[in-house]
C-alpha cells in the first residue's frame, strides 16, 4: 500500500509508527503522524535525511483530537459519495 503513494498519513497506534516509517524509508516515501516523537522514531532521523524523506511527527492539535476529526471527515466523504 505504501509503494504507490507520495505520502503516508499514519493513524495506527503510536508503537507501530516506527514500523511504518521504516517501510516509508525503504520506498523513499514521506510519513506524517500526529503522535509524539518516540526514541524509535528519532533513531530514523539520520536515514530520513540521507534519503531526503520527511518523517513528520507531532503534526496537528493532539493525537486524540486529530483522530476524531479525521474520522468525522471520512464519514462526511462517505456520505457525499454514497
Amino acid at each position: 500500500m505504501i509503494k504507490p503513494v507520495d505520502i503516508v498519513l499514519s493513524f495506527v497506534p503510536a508503537p507501530f509508527h516506527p514500523l511504518i516509517a521504516r517501510v516509508c524509508l525503504n520506498y523513499k516515501k514521506n510519513f506524517v503522524s500526529s503522535s509524539y516523537i518516540s526514541p524509535e522514531m528519532k533513531e530514523l532521523d539520520q536515514e530520513a535525511k540521507e534519503k531526503n524523506v520527511i518523517l513528520l511527527n507531532e503534526c496537528g492539535l493532539d493525537p486524540g483530537i486529530d483522530h476524531i476529526l479525521t474520522m468525522k471527515l471520512l464519514e462526511q466523504v462517505k456520505d457525499i459519495n454514497a
